[in-house]
């Protein structure tokens, strides 16, 4: 990378870190420190984002998959493993680890502050609590399907105690019925989905917990990261938005989403961006304030769907603009009290509208913190005249209109 600039700090210190020996491109340590608003800028392949994925997945875990193996699941940033001391008895415990970054990111050495697995090493769970495994059509089909399913049909109770980071589970179920190889596959069936369970449980308490935490000392609670090709998935998500009455119309829209999701599973930041677009409600007035100021028209509901109105007239989607649709992106990607890792805001915007690309992400960084990687001089020059100029969003409005309005 060429330049880091972390323009200004709300609380006059930088809390959140990372820490590179080697990663990816990048062959020479460095330190960044991330202020409310930092830039990554630099030529090609300089490890901008890079940088910034390493940032995201130390702070936030990708969807969540499940690796099962003989007496373990695997849970991303989790490992559980259990045995069988009693007949309906489990013993387990978990740790943490970071197999998953291997599968998201380049090889090298990085530590961030604060991060999800450090926190995840040094904090313990506690609790104890009743629940019931119900059937489920995931269960492995066999010869014993009947038999099994006469004993799971009512549910299956289980207690479970966690204690540090070890635990027990102890379920209830009759299998008097069953021969000793069906009863031997219940058994471990039943096993593996409540360990899975219990899990999923514990690492959803420490995301939570560790939420807290990012409250508290970067008053963020959750992350964003905009990756570049990012208006491809909000074309063809808003194509899907389209609400129908019948309600058989609506099957093909949602075997659409998840055909979707399908073709992205393997583009984690594109899976993760199109969830979070997918949750997009036009109610944030304070936000869609500052970046209409990027668009010609208007975004507005008709009838539950999503439309972009310009000179009193609805454009189908087909045929709105790449910085239109640039725009939406952002737009629909944005909440607030979140660290937002764009990828490439210049991009598909002409020069003027990257000063207002600009003045929206200064506005954006009071009451978010805002990381981004850029080619554009404009964009940098103009992010360092308004760290010096500090303006208000009141101020940032106005420039932004008057420099829509000119022509240049």
């Amino acid at each position: 990378m060429s330049m880091v600039k972390n323009f200004y700090s709300r609380t006059g210190f930088y809390a959140m870190k990372i820490k590179i020996k080697t990663l990816g491109p990048i062959r020479e340590g460095t330190d960044i420190e991330l202020g409310d608003l930092t830039v990554f800028f630099g030529p090609q392949n300089s490890g901008k984002s890079t940088v910034m994925k390493a940032i995201y997945y130390s702070l936030f875990l990708p969807r969540k998959v499940e690796k099962f193996e003989k007496d373990a699941v695997d849970l991303n940033a989790i490992r559980i493993e259990y045995r069988s001391v009693k007949d309906k008895e489990l013993e387990f415990n978990f740790y943490p680890h970071d197999n998953y970054l291997r599968d998201l990111l380049p090889e090298g050495e990085f530590s961030t502050e604060p991060s999800f697995m450090e926190f995840l090493r040094q904090n313990s769970v506690y609790e104890s609590y009743k629940d019931k495994l119900w059937p489920s059509p995931l269960i492995i089909s066999d010869e014993c399907d009947k038999e099994k399913m006469e004993v799971i049909k009512k549910g299956i109770p289980f207690e479970v105690e966690v204690s540090g980071k070890n635990g027990n589970v102890v379920f209830d179920m009759d299998d008097s019925g069953l021969t000793p190889k069906c009863k031997e596959s219940l058994h471990a069936e039943v096993s593996e989905k409540i360990i899975s369970y219990v899990g999923n449980r514990i690492l959803n308490i420490y995301k939570e917990k560790f939420k807290e935490r990012l409250r508290e000392t970067e008053r963020i609670e959750n992350s964003i990261f905009i990756p570049y090709l990012r208006t491809l998935v909000t074309f063809e998500k808003l194509k899907l938005y389209t609400r129908f009455d019948d309600m058989s119309e609506e099957i093909p829209s949602a075997m659409k989403h998840a055909s979707l999701r399908m073709v992205l599973q393997d583009f984690p930041e594109l899976e993760s961006y199109l969830e979070r677009i997918s949750e997009y409600e036009p109610t944030n007035k304070k936000v869609y304030s500052l970046v209409k100021l990027l668009m010609p028209g208007e975004i507005s509901e008709s009838n539950g769907n999503l439309v972009y109105v310009e000179g009193g007239e609805k454009i189908p989607w087909n045929f709105v603009s790449a910085s239109v649709m640039e725009t939406l992106s952002l737009l629909m990607s944005i909440r607030e009290g979140e660290l937002v890792l764009y990828e490439e805001p210049e991009t598909q915007l002409y020069e003027k509208s990257q000063v207002i690309m600009a003045l929206i992400l200064y506005a954006l960084s009071s009451f978010n913190k805002i990381v981004i990687t850029t080619h554009s001089q404009t964009i940098l020059y103009t992010l360092s005249h308004m760290a010096v100029s500090r303006p208000s969003s009141t101020d940032v409005r106005m420039s932004g209109m008057q420099v829509f309005r000119r022509n240049y």
